[in-house]
């Protein structure tokens, strides 16, 4: 068993892992760094030389799939699994991302990762991947492919791989904690696998409690509906506004207005 960090082992950004396991290479994720400083991609010069069989995507996070249409391009062949949400949510946030590279190309003359062309053909090549069971795929013989629940958003999975030398569990994005519109993550049921990559990005930092932010948030609102007015919410994360598009979930009434006034805006290119 091999395990290659391409991106995304020390630091935020850009993760990208590459796999050996019973002789046949695999990759789990290909994301961007969103930091403009920084190099925005993986070390992709790192898979010269080797067959990828099969792709592997935990969820829909630009830092974990913004770099996958450069790796379709290097193994056209390969199979991109990954659960049905996350397949969804990978047309929505690459569609974005073109958006995005487009109109930098015109104000800053940047130049984009990659056409339009490559990200509709990689696309084709997405694969459903069931939760919650043990799978094989012809394009690996011998590996047996685990996924579970990650939490974090829809269709996060952290995913279990094992194979007569060895097994490893990549655990993904994950949040433990059961959000409005998405569960707790669980762990794949491997016993004691023999590399766990964990993810850790504020492993040491102390989170508030969830309820009570809810609450706060939800009175910050009333009070401002109260009043006769309109509050304005940016959301930058799919999570966080999955969660504030549901605001019946947990907004109190507001003297006889009730959390159904509440509306989406759309949002700017």
């Amino acid at each position: 068993m091999q395990v290659v960090f391409l991106g995304g082992a020390s630091g935020v950004g850009a993760s990208c892992l590459a796999i050996e396991l019973a002789g046949q290479w695999f990759v789990v994720d290909a994301g961007v760094r969103v930091d403009k400083k920084a190099d925005p991609l993986p070390d992709l010069a790192l898979l010269e030389g080797k067959d990828v069989r099969a792709i592997f995507v935990t969820h829909a996070h630009a830092d974990h799939i913004g770099a996958l249409p450069l790796v379709h391009q290097a193994f056209p062949t390969a199979p991109i699994y990954a659960s049905r949400a996350t397949g969804l949510l990978m047309e929505v946030m690459l569609s974005d991302a073109l958006k995005i590279m487009n109109k930098r190309a015109m104000e800053e003359m940047e130049l984009p990762l990659y056409p339009e062309g490559l990200v509709a053909g990689m696309l084709n090549h997405v694969r459903p991947l069931t939760i919650g069971e043990g799978l094989t795929f012809p394009e690996l013989p011998g590996v047996t492919v685990q996924a579970s629940r990650a939490g974090h958003i829809a269709g996060a999975v952290s995913l279990g791989f094992s194979a007569s030398d060895g097994s490893l569990v990549v655990s993904g994005d994950i949040s433990i904690t059961p959000q409005r519109t998405v569960q707790g993550a669980l762990a794949p049921p491997i016993t004691r696998p023999d590399l766990l990559i964990l993810e850790s990005t504020y492993g040491t930092r102390l989170h508030p409690n969830r309820q009570a932010e809810e609450l706060r948030l939800a009175q910050a609102v009333a009070e401002g509906i109260d009043r006769g007015g309109h509050t304005l919410i940016p959301l930058c994360g799919e999570s966080a506004r999955r969660t504030c598009c549901c605001p019946k979930h947990f907004l109190p009434p507001c003297n006889g207005r009730s959390a159904g006034a509440t509306r989406p805006l759309p949002a700017g290119p």
